[in-house]
């Protein structure tokens, strides 16, 4: 990366700790909130990347342009478009600080995390990240529930095979440790973080703080049925590059991502009504129920588009049993 992509700020001191976002045409008030949640921190001692992703939107460069004059704190770096994965990686080999705390663009906060999160890290040197429990909220900042996370080291890797223990805006981890496992995979288009957390919890440990840390929202424009199919694919190769470890077999991403397609095309049906789940939780109701209907029409014998769809109008109608409805 060439310095005339880059503007740092600061005197130059090596921080204790690099607070690592990325940015691609995120909403400008979304994108206030989480930077106002970072520089509102009471511990201070941090540098702070904030990368765009080569954005086109004229709100957000506008926003970006505005945050960059914040804070001394603030190093805005500005890339040519790479996808998530790659631009995260550019970020991660631009980190100065022993520690690495990673925020989502859209996401909030306590102003308590990054302490909370330091301190767990220096009282376990044998851990190399920290998570937190997380508050999910919708797209509009309304909250959905709280969502707890396995706490000890043993409970994470146990969860792995099944779901991503981790909140990716919500970790903290050594660089290091990062470094030595190389970072992101960038075979992964999205869900990379469930990779990433996997590798560097089986190699060096990781465990999540039981208090709510950070506010996760799920916003459908970031993460969501758009992306569901790839989503899916990630999912499934992180499952299988895995197993490859565990069998002491060299990773071959390449055979994983041919194994995922084939998997994930076998059951297009679930891809739609994870996309409808995806688009209820963000609050974008007439857009779920549209995804469970056209589930229903392409496979009208399995039970299974029905139970979500009928699970739409008591998620609807009845916000206290919404937690309950999706397992929490």
């Amino acid at each position: 990366m060439s310095d005339n992509c880059s503007q740092i700020s600061g005197d130059g001191a090596t921080p204790a700790l690099s607070v690592l976002m990325t940015v691609f045409n995120d909403s400008p008030v979304f994108l206030k909130k989480a930077v106002d949640s970072v520089l509102g921190q009471t511990f201070e001692d941090f540098e702070f990347l904030i990368l765009d992703d080569g954005s086109t939107e004229p709100r957000t460069i506008e926003a970006l342009h505005r945050i960059a004059e914040m804070d001394a704190r603030i190093r805005m770096q500005w890339e040519p478009h790479r996808g998530l994965t790659k631009t995260l990686n550019v970020g991660l080999s631009q980190c100065r600080a022993p520690l690495v705390c990673r925020h989502d663009a859209d996401d909030w906060s306590s102003p308590d995390r990054f302490l909370r999160q330091i301190d767990f890290l220096s009282e376990n040197d044998h851990l190399a990240l920290v998570g937190s429990a997380v508050e999910l909220c919708q797209e509009n900042g309304a909250t959905l529930w709280t969502q707890q996370l396995p706490h000890r080291s043993w409970e994470v890797l146990e969860a792995f095979p099944d779901r991503n223990p981790f909140c990716h805006g919500a970790i903290c981890f050594r660089t290091d440790a990062a470094r030595k496992i190389g970072g992101y995979n960038e075979a992964y288009n999205c869900s990379q973080d469930y990779d990433f957390t996997w590798r560097l919890s089986e190699r060096f440990g990781g465990a999540n703080l039981a208090e709510v840390l950070y506010f996760h929202r799920r916003n459908v424009a970031s993460i969501s049925s758009r992306k569901s199919v790839e989503q899916a694919q990630a999912r499934f190769m992180a499952q299988y590059l895995a197993a490859q470890r565990a069998k002491g077999i060299p990773e071959d991403a390449a055979a994983a991502l041919t194994a995922a397609i084939a998997s994930v095309s076998a059951s297009r049906g679930n891809t739609l009504l994870r996309a409808g789940d995806q688009e209820l939780l963000s609050g974008h109701y007439a857009a779920a129920l549209k995804c469970y209907l056209l589930s229903i029409i392409r496979t009208p014998f399995l039970a299974r588009p029905y139970l979500k769809a009928l699970r739409w109008f008591v998620f609807v109608l009845s916000p206290r049993r919404r937690a309950s409805l999706f397992g929490h």
